[in-house]
Parts: C-alpha cells; sequence; structure tokens
C-alpha cells in the first residue's frame, strides 16, 4: 500500500478533529473554534503548549496527529506541530543519527504504542533513551481512543521529564550503597540503623561479631530485644522517645552492652539522628571497648607483678647479703669442727657431738641455698635423682615439727624412678606443701596423706598454663583434711604474698616458690578442693628413662691429699683465715694468710715467685677477689687461683673460669672438697708450666 500523501493525511486529520477533542484532544491552532466547546481551540493550543509535559496523540501507524510544544522541543527537535503531523518516532530518530547525533529513544516509544493498541487499555511507562547525545527519562501514560462507533483509531499521550529525579533517585541509591559498603568494611567499629519504632534497618558486619547476632537475625528486631541489659531498658526507650517527640539528642558514652550470649560488650556509643521521607532515623556507632579494657587490665596485672618483682628483687638483694655473712659463719663452724674432729677419736661422745655440728651446718647451708633460689640469686643445679629418699628426709623433718594430733601417712612406692631436679628445691616444694596442709588443719586432729607414684600423661591431662609435654611423670600427691579452698581464693592461691592468713602469720610466698620450682622443673601442678572437704596437690614431674642416665656410684672417701706448697690465703673475716690456715698447715702446705686484699697484693708483687697458689675470697672491701685475681694474673698469667664465695652477684662461676680462675668454691665448704681443689688447681698449674 502507498503511503498517503501530506493533503490525505490533512484531510484524515480534519474528519477526526471533531472526535478528538471529545478525548480531550483539542483542534489544531490555524483551525477556526468549536464554539460548542466554549474554549476557542487555539485557546486550548495556547494551554497546551504552555504545560511542561510532553503531550501528544498518534494514528494506528503511530504517525502524529497531534503534539504540544513540549514534545516539539524536547523529543522531536521540530519547530511546531505541522512538522510533526504524519511522522513517526522512528523518522525523528533516523533524522536525529544522519545529522550525526547519539539518538535510541524513538524504538522505546514504537514499543510501548503496541502495547497499548494490543491490549485496548491505557498503561503508564518508563521509557528512556538518547536524545542528541542527552540522557532523557519519561514518566509516560499512554491510553487508546475511539470513533463513535467504538472502533480503535489511534493512541493518546502523555509523558513527564523525570530525568533529574531519576538520576538523584540513583545517587541516593549509590550514596546508600557505599555506605553499607563502608559501613561492613569499618572494622571493630558496630554500626547499626534504627527506624521511628527501634527496629533494626542496618546491621554491619562489626555488629555481627562484636554482638554476636547475625544480619538475619537482627533486621526488623527491636534494640531494646537485642543487645540492651535489662536495667538499661527503659532508659533506652525513654530517651529515643524524647528524641522522636522532642528532638532531644542522645548523648555519647561509654556503655556496657550485652552480646547474644550474654555477655558484657564494653562499648563507646555515639548517634546520628535525622529526619528522612520514610520518617525518623537512628545510627548508632559503637566503639568495641572490650580489648582495651582487656588491656587495661593487664596492664594492672603486670604493674603488680613489677612491684611484686621489684619486692623480690629488694628481698633477693637482702638474702643475698646475709647468705653471705651466714655463711662465712657456717665455714667457721665447719672449719674448726673438722679440726676438732681430727683431734678427737673416733666413736666418743665429742666426737658425735661434732658430727651432729657438721650436719647441722650443712642443713643451714642448705637452707640458704633455698633462701637464694627462692629470691632467684642462684641457679638451680639439676642432675639425675631419685626422688623418693628426698621426699622421705622432708617426711621425717616435717614429723618431728607437726602437732601429735596430725597423722601422716605415707605410700612413697617408686624405688628406681629418677628425675632431672635439684634436690635442694624438691625438698623445699615438699615442706612447704606439708606446712600449706598443716596450716589449712589449724594444727589440729587432722590426716595427712603424701604419695608417690610413676604415672603416664596425655597432652589433654595438662593444664593450658604449664609448658610442658606428654610422656611419663612422678606424681608426689599432698593431700589433708583440712577446711578446703573456695573458688576465689583458688584464682590467686599461687600468686606472690597471696595469704589467707592472718597478719604475721605467713608471707604469701611459700606456695608461689613451689609453682616457680614446678615450673623451672618442666612440670605442672593441678590443685583441687572444696571448702570443707580438703586440698589435694598434686605435682608432676617428668621422669628420666634409665636408657637416658645413669646414677653415679657411691663414691668412696679418699684420704685427704696433701703438698708441700706455698699459698697465699686472703679472707677479710680473721676467723677464717685462722681456720683455713689450720686446715691447708694440716695438709702438709706452707700457708702465708692475710685478712687485707691489698696487703696481699703487695706481699705478691714482692715476691712473685713465692707463692704457688693462691686462694681469696670474693667480697671483701678495697679489693675483691676478682679484681685481685686481674692484678695477679698481669704479673702472673700462670698461678693457680681458687675464689671463694659465701654469695656474690658480682660474678658468677662462669665468669670466674672464664678470666682464668682455677676454682670457684661456694663456702661453707668441707676439708674434703677443699683439700681436692686446692691439689687439682696446683697439679693442673704445673702441668701448664
Amino acid at each position: 500500500m502507498n503511503k498517503p500523501t501530506y493533503q490525505e493525511l490533512e484531510e484524515k486529520v480534519r474528519s477526526l478533529e471533531s472526535q478528538l477533542g471529545q478525548q480531550g484532544i483539542p483542534k489544531r491552532a490555524n483551525q477556526a473554534g468549536d464554539e460548542s466547546s466554549g474554549i476557542p481551540s487555539s485557546l486550548m493550543r495556547l494551554m497546551l503548549d504552555t504545560v511542561p509535559d510532553l503531550i501528544w496523540a498518534k494514528d494506528l501507524d503511530n504517525r502524529y496527529l497531534y503534539t504540544n510544544q513540549e514534545i516539539c522541543d524536547t523529543l522531536l527537535h521540530c519547530e511546531s506541530m505541522e512538522q510533526a503531523l504524519g511522522k513517526n518516532d522512528l523518522f525523528f530518530a533516523e533524522r536525529e543519527r544522519t545529522k550525526g547525533y547519539q539518538h535510541t529513544f524513538g524504538e522505546i516509544c514504537v514499543d510501548s504504542d503496541e502495547i497499548v493498541k494490543l491490549s485496548g487499555q491505557p498503561g503508564r511507562f518508563l521509557e528512556y533513551g538518547l536524545v542528541r547525545g542527552i540522557n532523557l527519562i519519561l514518566d509516560v501514560h499512554k491510553a487508546p481512543f475511539f470513533d463513535t462507533d467504538g472502533n480503535m483509531i489511534g493512541t493518546v499521550g502523555c509523558g513527564r521529564d523525570i530525568t533529574r529525579e531519576k538520576i538523584a533517585e540513583q545517587a541516593l541509591q549509590n550514596a546508600v550503597g557505599i555506605f553499607h559498603r563502608i559501613a561492613d568494611d569499618v572494622a571493630g567499629i558496630a554500626i547499626q540503623g534504627y527506624d521511628e519504632e527501634r527496629k533494626v534497618t542496618l546491621w554491619n558486619e562489626a555488629s555481627e561479631q562484636i554482638y554476636g547476632y547475625s544480619r538475619d537475625e537482627a533486621l526488623g528486631q527491636k534494640l531494646e530485644d537485642l543487645i540492651i541489659p535489662d536495667f538499661m531498658r527503659d532508659d533506652v526507650i525513654r530517651l529515643h522517645q524524647r528524641w522522636i517527640h522532642f528532638g532531644e539528642k542522645i548523648p555519647a558514652g561509654e556503655l556496657v552492652l550485652k552480646r547474644k550470649d550474654g555477655k558484657d560488650v564494653h562499648v563507646y556509643s555515639s548517634h546520628i539522628l535525622q529526619d528522612t521521607i520514610a520518617g525518623k532515623e537512628m545510627y548508632c556507632i559503637d566503639i568495641n571497648l572490650t580489648p582495651y579494657h582487656r588491656a587495661e587490665e593487664e596492664k594492672r596485672a603486670l604493674a603488680e607483678q613489677l612491684e611484686q618483682a621489684h619486692r623480690l628483687e629488694a628481698i633477693g638483694n637482702l638474702a643475698g647479703g646475709i647468705a653471705h655473712d651466714f655463711n662465712n659463719i657456717l665455714a667457721a663452724i665447719t672449719g674448726y669442727s673438722e679440726l676438732a674432729m681430727s683431734e678427737i677419736p673416733a666413736g666418743t661422745n665429742a666426737g658425735q657431738s661434732l658430727d651432729a655440728v657438721l650436719k647441722a651446718a650443712d642443713r643451714a647451708s642448705e637452707l640458704v641455698r633455698q633462701i637464694l633460689t627462692f629470691s632467684r640469686k642462684s641457679n638451680q643445679e639439676k642432675k639425675a635423682i631419685r626422688i623418693q629418699p628426698i621426699v622421705q628426709e622432708a617426711m621425717n623433718m616435717m614429723r618431728s615439727s607437726l602437732p601429735s594430733s596430725v597423722d601422716i601417712t605415707s605410700r612413697l612406692s617408686l624405688d628406681n624412678t629418677l628425675v632431672l631436679a635439684n634436690p635442694t628445691a624438691i625438698h623445699q616444694v615438699v615442706v612447704n606443701l606439708c606446712t600449706n596442709a598443716l596450716h589449712a588443719m589449724n594444727n589440729q586432729k587432722g590426716v595427712l596423706q603424701v604419695t608417690l607414684e610413676k604415672i603416664q600423661v596425655t597432652q589433654e591431662q595438662i593444664p593450658r598454663d604449664w609448658q610442658a609435654d606428654a610422656g611419663p611423670y612422678c606424681l608426689l600427691k599432698v593431700a589433708d583434711n583440712g577446711i578446703g579452698i573456695d573458688e576465689e581464693t583458688l584464682k590467686q592461691i599461687f600468686v606472690p604474698y597471696f595469704t589467707t592468713k592472718e597478719r604475721g602469720e605467713g608471707t604469701g610466698l611459700g606456695l608461689s616458690t613451689v609453682h616457680g620450682i614446678i615450673n623451672e622443673h618442666n612440670g605442672f601442678i593441678q590443685l583441687e578442693s572444696l571448702p570443707g572437704k580438703g586440698t589435694v596437690f598434686e605435682v608432676f614431674l617428668p621422669v628420666l628413662e634409665q636408657d637416658h642416665c645413669t646414677l653415679l656410684p657411691k663414691q668412696e672417701v679418699l684420704p685427704l691429699p696433701t703438698g708441700k706448697e706455698h699459698i697465699l690465703l686472703v679472707d677479710d673475716e680473721a676467723a677464717l683465715c685462722r681456720v683455713g690456715k689450720s686446715i691447708l698447715s694440716s695438709l702438709g702446705y706452707q700457708v702465708t694468710a692475710e685478712s687485707d686484699s691489698g696487703k696481699a697484693l703487695d706481699l705478691f708483687t714482692n715476691n712473685p715467685d713465692r707463692f704457688q697458689l693462691i686462694i681469696s675470697d670474693q667480697t671483701m672491701p678495697g679489693l675483691t677477689g676478682a679484681e685481685l685475681a686481674r692484678l695477679v694474673f698481669n704479673q702472673r698469667p700462670d698461678i693457680p687461683f681458687i675464689l671463694c664465695t659465701g654469695y656474690s652477684s658480682s660474678i658468677s662461676e662462669e665468669e670466674a673460669l672464664a678470666m682464668g680462675i682455677s676454682r670457684y668454691i661456694e663456702k661453707p665448704f668441707s676439708k674434703q672438697l677443699l683439700a681436692e681443689n686446692v691439689r687439682a688447681a696446683l697439679d693442673e698449674g704445673s702441668n701448664k708450666v
């Protein structure tokens, strides 16, 4: 079929104008007015041309029958309706493209026209595309219109430019999306959104982590039903309502909220309150302070530990000074007792008494070592030992000090089982645990049970706060039927200076010392106790298998080695000078004793070859033993030098040997030990010459 000419289309338009008027479409401006309508068509056209919306009518072939000026200017880019008549959207789209413009709007219009014609019903459409390279979005209403016989003869439409609104809406959606992504990416800061009813509208990932509720669990739930403790519930609702009704701001501050599991969460909470089209919204920004509170607690604990360390250091310094003086006294007691025993026939009462004195001095020396061990001023030398005799010895000592109302039962089923341990330290552990049990029984009628056995321990049985390995262990168990320990006290039982005793009855150091010793021995401790039911301490020490170590056979007492060399003996204690000179003289040596280290250096400097060995105390006024040794070595590097000490923090045995000193002996020492070290130092010195 041939397309109609412009004149034929004009005739068709004129025949339809009366019907268009009935559908709300005016006659053309150059047409005479329809006086029956009461409004001249020119005025109607003027009115429609001033409307900012796009208004048009099309025939069934989608050709324009009417356009207002807005659609001509905005979409079709023609000067007037006359230029649009008879043409469709595709015509204008193609014309724009031939001019070099990007234009995609026409096809979308055709699609919606066909939908209206096929359905015969009005429709609303969102039409968009490029017009001369610029995006245009229209909110379009289209409807069919009919002739007097009810036949569809075309469509009418009205479109509103909503480009700016859609761009703004998309920008808002983008901003909301960015906000949500930012909220999820912020670590450690919980961000939640609430509506006017305090229902959750936003719940970021940090909120999930801090409060324990997933986003799906939280959305739609009320604030007070999720993270608000019961005692805060009414205040939270009241503050929120006062903001809703009176605009009062909710103050920021530190809060203690609750997790899903019921645990407390410390947060600093601030609030953003705003009005939106959907109503009032509240955003809560919660900074998790729980790690900071934990750090503060650790800081306080470290400060307390530092204070305790300072106190221990002070005690250690005091213990070191006491140990030095006390060991000098013990050295004199031991030396003179041994000299006396050498002059008394064996088996006499006097000889037995002196033997008891020596044993008491040895025990006192062990006590000093325990004090230094506790004060961390002495290394605990460990060796392969059988623990049963040590426990038995400690039990025997405890029996003599316990009241008769307390019964001691023991079952020590270990014979040749070995542990790598310091005997004095293990002795101290047993004594401290038994003393603690005695206190728990209030020195009244009770039963103290001590057992010793070998068991196999798995890794799961070792408490997490102990650094120990699975394997065979020696289990020392000390149990009493005393008053027991409550849960709160159990948490602090090994803390230094913590004590349940009355002032003046205890220092609170016994169990902390036990803890330190067992920790240094790679063992661990388990404790069971209930108020009124007694207490059981279980001490685990790793066992040395027999194929990993060898017990030294009991050595025979050999004759004392002797000699004739000239020895320079230096000690600021006159009594020790005398007893040392007597002992060495009894062994055949020629001895020159001097209590002033400066004078001793002068004696040596005046005749360096006069002496074959120097024995010196370490802690002396003027020159110390180590300083004396350095000055002596400057003149005779080959001379043997034995350094003795009651206690010294200024030089260790390793440091002394490294500087060339032959032997490092701790006071008090026996005549046997002195004789052996003197002979060995002299023999080694002669071999170097």
